[in-house]
């Protein structure tokens, strides 16, 4: 089975737990999954990897347009606001997520796989 199925099978197995399609399965996710991106699903990622993902993909852009968008803001203090905010986003989604997948007692990743019977590739 390879880790793209893998991941198809986890978000269909949560959604037999009646976990909504947004959060097993989120827009983002689904577009990297399509890019070939082996991606673990949200409710299966750590806190850490969880935080910098979202914070990353929510900070970046939000400093890239207050810094080309407000001429009257330095580029540095967009970049500050864009890492700041992108670091509280961060820190909320991760926690949610997180919350979760402990209130649905789900497994790590690695016993997911375990009980699925697959390990996991050399490198991931």
């Amino acid at each position: 089975m390879s880790s793209i199925e893998r991941i198809h099978a986890a978000v269909e197995g949560l959604r037999t737990r009646n976990v909504p399609k947004q959060t097993a399965a989120p827009l983002t996710y689904r577009v990297l999954w399509h890019l070939g991106i082996p991606l673990r699903p949200p409710l299966y990622q750590s806190f850490l990897g969880l935080l910098l993902l979202h914070g990353i993909l929510y900070g970046v852009p939000l400093g890239a347009v207050l810094a080309c968008a407000d001429r009257r803001l330095a580029p540095d203090g967009a970049t500050v606001i864009g890492a700041l905010a992108g670091a509280i986003s961060g820190l909320v989604i991760a926690v949610y997520y997180r919350l979760k997948a402990r209130w649905l007692g789900l497994p790590t990743w690695d016993e997911y796989n375990s009980v699925v019977g697959t390990e996991e590739e050399e490198g991931w």
